[in-house]
């Protein structure tokens, strides 16, 4: 190769089906926009296993190649990036992101034709392998990458932070032009001072590092200027971090408003921010745009909440829900329903907990990953289990049973998983959809709109708490049955007769019908943007 040629460099998403084609992905986005500062041509593909254009590939012929990696989408990953492989043997092919940063020699092990690992913060790391590339010269003074170099697997020492984010561009937009997207994702910090031991997040960007108002709202306009896009989804690990009094997201907000940007947002937040959100804050908040928050609530018993290393406490949980609630602003929740030291009485407490705030139909646990603090315990406990289901085994073996049941008795019953997946749909209506709505009827004064919104709302909220009214009983009663009484064949003759006439179905009719008709009505009333809110479903 010429070294006056600059490498093509492709990046490559795969979405499967445990992850969401709805949001641009920061990572690869950032890489992207890096690398074009130093004049190199890149391509980004973001699209599921079986839409990748291979015939693009081959023809774009790029140099480097470089894969988004996730615990859920590594079987999708090897595949594809098997193919490319076989199609461009000659290029170098790069794994990031969080899963590359923790199991990078593992990766490379499982996957002979990967030839290297990019571990953390990915910007100046990338450059560096393109630069070494075009260069012809070794890899072996680049920090943060683990790569083959003969038969040995070398791991470098670790990349320094990027401590000025505001020197960073901004992200490239190619994957919210090309999937047609309605949300485009943006960032003002990096890392998180909650420290919960099942996050990556301490163990990927080490320490929070923020980028100056300033330059997040000049991207915001920016976006919103050249993308006629005005939902946002702030993906900084937690909202209001760095300091205890939000000094600096009451600036954001302040900024955004100073700017008249009438922009709309979600954020996330953990459950402490409601012992500093005054009514002043709260007002900006929802001034500035913010219609959703996701908060990382995660347990509502003591043990559990323990074990995570929650600063915030269940009072905090509920306090928390009830303050966003007051100011109509959508609530999700982040909730890990059961893990590996789990005990029936503390899974019957969180379904309560869930069944109280509508999200039963969320039956989700813990999933590893490695580097993390309780990943770590949990492989010293010798509960670590790469062939089981659930990536560990449990303590409690009947625990494991019975939530082994669950899963299996939910994939195997269509009919039941089809009302999972409606009951689902409607809630993240109400969680995101509405709320949108809402806040623009609110900025243009739609009041008549305003009033419909609202009976709507209320009536499906009460049909959605009836149902996970039938599915919490269920899930609970199945927890609370000794385990010298377990019988499986029972079990699935009494769950039989329980959703045979437990009218859950003829609940799901009835929010589908009012589903239908609060679309319809929507095109009836003017609203600006009207046409983005339906893509808001996640």
């Amino acid at each position: 190769m010429s070294l006056n040629k600059k490498p093509k460099v492709l990046l490559v998403v795969v979405y499967c089906g445990n992850m969401i084609k709805m949001y641009e992905e920061a990572g690869v986005s950032m890489i992207a926009a890096f690398l074009r500062s130093y004049q190199y041509e890149v391509k980004i593909i973001a699209q599921t296993e079986k839409n990748i254009d291979y015939d693009f590939i081959a023809a774009y012929s790029p140099k480097i190649i470089g894969f988004t990696v996730y615990k859920v989408s590594k079987a999708v990953v090897g595949r594809v990036s098997l193919k490319i492989r076989e199609i461009l043997s000659d290029s170098l092919l790069c794994l990031g992101g969080y899963e590359a940063s923790c199991q990078a020699e593992r990766l490379l092990n499982e996957m002979p034709h990967i030839d290297l690992c990019i571990r953390g913060e990915g910007e100046k790391t990338f450059f560096e392998v393109v630069k070494a590339i075009e260069n012809a010269v070794e890899l072996d003074n680049i920090e943060g990458i683990t790569f083959r170099k003969g038969t040995s697997i070398i791991s470098n020492a670790d990349r320094r932070l990027i401590e000025d984010l505001d020197t960073l561009p901004y992200m490239s937009r190619d994957i919210l032009k090309n999937n047609n997207l309605h949300v485009a994702q943006i960032w003002t910090s990096r890392g998180c001072n909650g420290y919960c031991t099942f996050c990556i997040s301490e163990t990927f960007w080490k320490k929070w590092r923020g980028r100056s108002i300033k330059n997040v709202v000049d991207e915001i306009e920016y976006v919103k200027n050249t993308y006629k896009i005005d939902t946002f989804y702030f993906i900084d690990g937690s909202f209001e971090d760095p300091d205890e009094d939000c000094t600096r997201l009451e600036n954001l907000a302040q900024a955004i408003i100073d700017r008249d940007l009438n922009i709309y947002y979600m954020a996330l937040f953990r459950s402490e921010f409601v012992r500093k959100a005054t009514p002043k804050l709260m007002e900006l908040l929802v001034k500035s745009g913010l219609f959703t928050a996701f908060v990382g609530v995660e347990a509502a018993n003591a043990d559990d909440l323990k074990l995570f290393c929650k600063r915030g406490s269940l009072d905090d949980s509920k306090n928390i829900m009830e303050l966003f609630k007051s100011y109509k602003i959508g609530l999700q929740l982040g909730f890990i329903l059961y893990n590996p030291y789990s005990k029936c009485s503390n899974i019957v407490k969180n379904i309560e907990f869930l069944v109280d705030n509508n999200y039963v139909t969320r039956f989700l646990g813990y999933v590893v990953l490695e580097g993390t603090p309780l990943s770590k315990k949990i492989e010293r406990d010798g509960l670590i289990n790469s062939q089981s289901f659930f990536g560990y085994n449990f303590q409690n073996s009947y625990v494991e049973k019975i939530i082994i049941f669950i899963n299996n008795y939910l994939d195997e019953i269509t009919d039941l998983k089809s009302t999972y997946q409606i009951l689902n749909n409607i809630t993240n209506d109400l969680i995101f959809v509405y709320p949108n709505i809402l806040r623009r009827c609110e900025r243009y004064q739609l009041n008549e709109y305003m009033k419909y919104m609202l009976q709507y709302y209320d009536q499906c909220l009460s049909l959605v708490s009836d149902a996970n009214y039938i599915i919490g009983n269920w899930l609970k009663s199945l927890f609370e049955i000794k385990e010298a009484q377990w019988d499986e064949q029972d079990i699935i003759e009494k769950s039989q007769n329980y959703w045979t006439n437990s009218q859950l179905q003829k609940i799901i009719n009835r929010l589908q019908l009012k589903r239908n008709k609060f679309y319809m009505e929507i095109n009836s009333y003017n609203i600006p943007n009207i046409d983005e809110l339906t893509q808001l479903i996640i």
